[in-house]
């Protein structure tokens, strides 16, 4: 008989040693059901059997791929939905959009002929001779128009001047026109040359003698149309032929639009600078724009400060200008401010170059400013100039640049580097904001904040933390906006390589909350603000286009507002979810899903998938079902029969009817499942040891038992006949009970239950 084999009645194989038995060999199925988990409200459930994951609390927000259950059961992924209330996920706000007034069109400077002199063709007036005219249409919406006098060394011809009404597509106010002027070079003895610009019966430029680098002036305009004459004379003059060169005049009309847009409150409006225009907010219908004033340069800052006046910075080179409540409007003789901010009854101005200084009297023509620092940035770039309490708790600037945070120390005249020190970021710093007692400085996606203090406290807070944004919502913060209950970040698509969506992400107490998506890849955000201009809103920027959101001034929960107004649709999709045991397959039973659906119009779609199959947000869903009414839906996987997963994920698309005031109401989910424990057998076998057996006398059958019982490695255990092994088991004796005889008598009964790990 080989090792192992049990070939006679009544007897079995264990450990290497072979025992007769009693009653033979009874199989037990010795799987211990598992013991049900609920993950969630342990009160929207009631089955003693089933385990539970109960969703109905998200309030922590998004951002949580791969669930911890312990920890993380009030989280999502990602949500375009309202889930800032316990039980209730509804539409987000409705987002409406205003766009900019469209450049003035139609102000053509036309080509006419000027051969002979006798005539002016196209709209132009020409006094003089032989004078040619030709028409430039560069980038963007500008206008050029260049012209020449190839004949002026005769002295008949001296003197020309063109003339042309420019007609606009529409009436604009103080819009810049701006001009380029370049002279003839080369003249006989005694001889000059000129070009006069005169606009509107104003002479903006009048001068330049032999061949000069182009100079250029402006002058502003307002109305529908302005008349353009432009005058080219000259004394004794070369010939063009022999000096290749000749007078010309460059004109240059229109407006600029370019990011990032500046916002300001002031005065109960709502000013929005878009490049070189200043637009202010219609309080009248709250859904459009007037162009305030145009500017030679783009605006790079807006700020209210000294004197109740609204100051407006144009870069490191060009003079301010500031409006006051009136209306009026002032041209200053001071450059050098990139960014304004007023602090401590003082108007600060900051340049790119990093020299801040600040005047007392900013409102007037010649204001004296003072010197009070530089920052010394090296090969970093500034982002902002705003304000933050010091270590001690006072208010003071702060400048933010792409390598780090540094503090004002004012009665020093200089900038202290803070704790707050980056590695070099093109975007660090774009996003400021002082929100609560902490200062929230951005960097790609992270969000840093920083309490000051003897010793700082900095924490990474942003939405790159957890798992991240999904792949399809990549982007850079460009800008934090404050609010009341939350702060929010504008993330810039076109900031990063690959396809990804610009939105609008708010931040409070408990998490991030995305509240607009941009329906468009790869287009620029710039900045945004609250205001209560009218009504009260968040206002931000969208690839050239003023979006705004109604905020909430007293009731938050939007299903106790009649007006609040809900957008189209959105999603929810809530984190990989394996009940803590990854390796453990589960079979799903069943999915529970309470909502409101105030019509059949309002709609909430439910899907799954399962084992991370997939990883983007759009693909590999099956549909579990759609809701249409109120109440409890109860949707059966797998035909009733249920479906295994180790990880399962739920998505849920909402959608509404044509009235904005309604939304579907998610009240909560619950998925009912089992633990799958493999099966695992024992037996239970009677050795009886009342006589001898095999060579062994019933005393040393009962000291092999009791060796066999003590810890050590798995035995062998065979009751059949082995052909190939599958009948042999590795076996522990996880219980033995015995009844020994007494006194000389030697012998006993011993029960064992056998298990298979």
């Amino acid at each position: 008989m080989s090792d192992g084999q049990v070939l006679e009645p009544n007897e079995v194989y264990l450990g290497g040693h072979r025992f007769a038995i009693k009653g033979g060999v009874q199989p037990i199925l010795t799987s211990v059901f598992p013991a049900k988990v609920v993950v969630g409200d342990y009160n929207k459930e009631s089955n003693n059997e089933l385990s539970s994951w109960v969703l109905s609390d998200l309030r922590s927000g998004i951002l949580c791929e791969e669930m911890d259950e312990k920890t993380q059961f009030d989280r999502s992924w990602f949500a375009n939905t309202n889930c800032q209330f316990k039980n209730h996920h509804t539409l987000q706000a409705k987002v409406e959009s205003i766009s900019f007034p469209a450049f003035p069109s139609g102000a053509e400077l036309i080509n006419p002929s000027f051969d002979d002199g006798t005539y002016g063709t196209d709209g132009w007036t020409v006094t003089g001779s032989n004078g040619t005219l030709s028409k430039q249409l560069l980038s963007g919406d500008d206008y050029y128009v260049n012209v020449g006098c190839h004949d002026l060394y005769n002295p008949s011809n001296y003197n020309r001047t063109f003339t042309q009404t420019i007609t606009l597509s529409e009436s604009v106010t103080n819009m810049v026109v701006k001009f380029k002027a370049k002279a003839l070079a080369t003249y006989q003895a005694g001889g000059s040359g000129s070009v006069t610009i005169t606009i509107n019966s104003t002479t903006i430029y009048s001068g330049i003698g032999n061949w000069n680098d182009y100079v250029g002036g402006s002058i502003r305009v307002s109305g529908s149309s302005f008349t353009v004459s432009i005058q080219l004379s000259g004394t004794a003059a070369a010939n063009e032929s022999s000096s290749g060169k000749a007078n010309d005049a460059i004109l240059e009309i229109g407006y600029s639009h370019s990011a990032p847009l500046q916002y300001r409150n002031f005065n109960g409006d709502l000013y929005i600078a878009n490049g070189s225009v200043l637009y202010k907010l219609d309080k009248t219908t709250g859904n459009s724009l007037t162009v305030v004033r145009t500017f030679s340069n783009v605006i790079t800052s807006l700020c209210d400060s000294v004197g109740t006046c609204l100051y407006v910075a144009l870069g490191d080179d060009d003079y301010y200008e500031y409006m006051n409540t009136s209306g009026t409007w002032t041209v200053t003789n001071q450059a050098g401010a990139t960014w304004f901010i007023h602090w401590q009854d003082k108007l600060f101005a900051l340049s790119q170059a990093g020299a801040l200084i600040y005047s007392t009297t900013p409102n007037t023509a010649e204001p004296i400013f003072f010197s009070n620092g530089t920052l010394h940035k090296g090969a970093s770039t500034i982002n902002n100039l705003d304000i933050y309490r010091s270590a001690e708790g006072n208010p003071i600037l702060y400048v933010a640049t792409t390598s780090g945070l540094f503090a004002h120390d004012f009665a020093n005249d200089r900038f202290v580097e803070t704790e707050l020190a980056l590695p070099e970021h093109p975007n660090a710093g774009k996003g400021v904001c002082w929100w609560r007692d902490s200062y929230y400085v951005t960097a790609g996606l992270d969000v840093l904040k920083y309490i000051a203090g003897g010793t700082a406290t900095i924490q990474s807070c942003g939405l790159d933390r957890d798992d991240g944004l999904p792949a399809e919502y990549r982007g850079e913060i460009v800008s934090l906006i404050k609010g009341y209950n939350e702060f929010y970040a504008l993330v810039d698509a076109s900031q990063t390589d690959g396809t990804g969506y610009s939105g609008v992400y708010a931040k409070d107490e408990w998490g991030w909350h995305p509240v607009w998506l941009a329906s468009t890849a790869d287009k620029v955000m710039s900045g945004g603000i609250i205001s209560s201009a009218y009504d009260y809103r968040l206002y931000f920027d969208h690839d050239g286009t003023l979006y705004y959101l109604t905020r909430e001034r007293n009731i938050r929960n939007p299903l106790q507002s009649p007006t609040y107004s809900f957008t189209n649709s959105g999603i929810l999709i809530t984190p990989w979810y394996d009940g803590d045991w990854q390796v453990g397959q589960k079979l799903a039973v069943r999915y529970t899903v309470a909502c409101k659906c105030p019509t059949s119009a309002e709609t909430i779609t439910v899907k799954y998938r399962l084992d991370h199959t997939y990883s983007d947000t759009a693909t590999g869903w099956t549909t579990l079902g759609v809701i249409t009414s109120s109440g409890e839906t109860t949707f059966e996987f797998g035909s009733s029969a249920g479906i295994t997963f180790k990880a399962i994920q739920f998505r849920f698309d909402f959608a509404r009817g044509t009235t904005d005031t309604r939304s579907p109401d998610l009240e909560y989910a619950v998925l009912s499942y089992l633990k799958l424990i493999p099966d695992s057998w024992g037996w239970r076998v009677q050795i009886d040891c009342s006589k001898p057996f095999k060579d062994k006398t019933p005393e040393q059958q009962i000291d092999l038992i009791r060796t066999l019982c003590s810890p050590g490695t798995l035995k062998d255990f065979c009751f059949r006949a082995n052909k190939s092994n599958s009948d042999i088991f590795k076996v522990r004796i996880r219980s033995a009970q015995g009844a020994e005889n007494t006194g000389k008598d030697e012998s006993g009964q011993f029960v064992l239950l056998l298990t298979a790990p």
